[in-house]
């Protein structure tokens, strides 16, 4: 009979594994944990490479320095971390340094769970830094202090409350947790400053409101974030560069309450795809719209001032616009008709499509004439116009004169040259109020053939020898009766000055 014993033999060489481990080490002298470590480990028979779960407890306040040989010796084994029973120093988690590399459990690779006491007041800096397992971590209901990049690149936290008396998010704080999630609601009541790099990298990020009190952003505070804000709050009036770089915001215009545009405010931000900016934005810094993805997203900006914006240009990575080989005719630059060859003519706005401001005014027409600009003549009370100086063109009907143009309340027929006007029209313009009348020279010819009397008349008119239809205006250019008979019954009329227009001439007629 053959014996099988190829198994046996290939399980002699199956790797080894270690099997998960809990310990429970009694802290009982700060600064002597390396020892109280090793003891534990010893006691239980275990190396350093078994313990994936650790439970400090004790009356000895656990210091940085006790964390040391945490970091050192379980950093890739230690899955879980009960910290609830452990003691710190005036209810604070230590840090050796802010920053993160003196974190008291920063780079601890496969930790993925960590319970704090619930009397922590205070985590300081990097302390769980370049976890990048780290999923879940209590938040203290004591707790109200946090430290500057406590969770930076803890790309698998999905969740923390944050306190709500915390007014500064710190610098760094979930500096690239990508799958971090937090809402309108999760940012701490009265909160006034965003930090450096807080949310930086936080794509699941979505706030869509600035809060009220906040004061400050700060470079790249929110930057390659989810945020998708799009209207500005008048209390936020310092932002640094690169606040809202790549992310998702969708403002259409720039802040009011702030006088200048930092680098990069709006880089590589896909979302803003028409907006306007103020005419005393006068200088444009490099990368503010800065775009280089492929396809390029179409774009559209509006700007009032008939001076261009400078902008960079022509410096690879760091231009306003594009990088170099970018596709500027993806960009339309809208602008008042009277800028329109400046904009053509300055780089980098000459590289993009450069097309007038138009709108549209209402319009009100007493009397016979039209009222047109470049752009078509008036209908139905509306007219369309070109943003700042357009040309407006007053046409009277025959035997009629331009007597009044009115804009809102001020007369500007003073200001006509042969029947035109030329109008610095604004974004939202007032009505146009344009006033027709029959002309004030007009008269019978002596020699006409069309007679008319009895004149001054108090109810019949009579026409004699004319052809075709008379009409009869009042003074302001009305039509009130009109006949192709001999005859006008004018009784039911007001007394006063009025226009007979036949074809041949026109008469002043009184009605007594």
């Amino acid at each position: 009979m053959k014996k099988y014993i190829l198994p046996l033999m290939c399980l002699s060489f199956l790797p080894y594994t270690a099997i998960a481990e809990e310990l429970t080490v009694t802290h009982t002298t700060t600064g002597d944990f390396e020892n109280e470590l090793a003891a534990a480990l010893s006691e239980k028979g275990l190396t350093a490479q078994d313990v994936t779960s650790l439970k400090i407890i004790g009356e000895a306040n656990m210091s940085a320095e006790d964390f040391v040989p945490v970091r050192a010796q379980l950093k890739e084994t230690l899955k879980s971390i009960d910290l609830s029973e452990t003691v710190f120093k005036n209810n604070t988690l230590p840090s050796a340094d802010q920053y993160g590399k003196g974190g008291a459990l920063n780079q601890m690779i496969v930790l993925e769970e960590v319970k704090l006491p619930e009397t922590l007041e205070n985590i300081q800096g990097g302390t769980f830094y370049g976890c990048k397992e780290l999923r879940t971590v209590n938040s203290p209901s004591a707790l109200k202090e946090l430290g500057m990049n406590v969770f930076g690149e803890c790309t698998n936290l999905t969740s923390f409350k944050l306190p709500r008396n915390l007014t500064t998010i710190p610098g760094g704080l979930f500096s690239k947790c990508t799958n971090l999630v937090m809402t309108d609601g999760d940012l701490p009541d009265g909160v006034e400053v965003i930090e450096t790099n807080a949310f930086q990298g936080c794509k699941q990020v979505t706030f869509s409101i600035i809060p009220a009190t906040l004061t400050k952003i700060r470079d790249s505070g929110f930057a390659s974030s989810g945020v998708t804000f799009s209207e500005w709050t008048e209390n936020l009036v310092n932002l640094e560069a690169s606040a809202f770089s790549g992310s998702k915001v969708t403002f259409t215009t720039w802040s009011p309450y702030i006088n200048e545009m930092p680098a990069n405010i709006f880089g590589y931000c896909t979302t803003i795809t028409d907006f306007t900016i103020p005419e005393n934005i006068t200088s444009l810094p490099k990368r503010a719209f800065l775009h280089n993805s492929w396809p390029y997203t179409e774009r559209t900006f509006t700007c009032r001032s008939t001076t261009p914006p400078t902008a960079v240009y022509d410096k690879g990575w760091e231009n306003t616009f594009y990088e170099d080989g970018g596709d500027f005719k993806k960009t339309t630059f809208k602008v008042k008709y009277e800028a329109l060859e400046a904009y053509q003519t300055t780089l980098p706005y000459s590289k993009m499509n450069i097309v007038p401001l138009t709108t549209n005014i209402n319009v009100t027409i007493a009397g016979e004439g039209s009222v047109s600009t470049e752009l078509g003549e008036a209908t139905e009370g509306v007219m369309p116009i070109y943003e700042g100086n357009s040309t407006i063109t007053f046409t009277p009907a025959e035997g009629y004169d331009v007597v009044s143009v009115k804009y809102g309340e001020t007369e500007l027929i003073e200001n006509m040259v042969d029947n035109t006007l030329v109008f610095d029209c604004p974004q939202t313009p007032e009505t146009l109020n344009v006033e027709f009348s029959i002309s004030s020279s007009v008269n019978a010819l002596e020699n006409a053939k069309v007679k008319v009397y009895p004149n001054p008349t108090t109810d019949i008119l009579h026409i004699e020898n004319n052809e075709g239809v008379a009409t009869l205006y009042d003074l302001a250019g009305q039509k009130v009766a009109a006949t192709d008979d001999n005859v006008i019954d004018v009784s039911n009329l007001n007394a006063g000055v009025y226009i007979l227009k036949t074809k041949e001439a026109s008469f002043k007629v009184v009605k007594q």
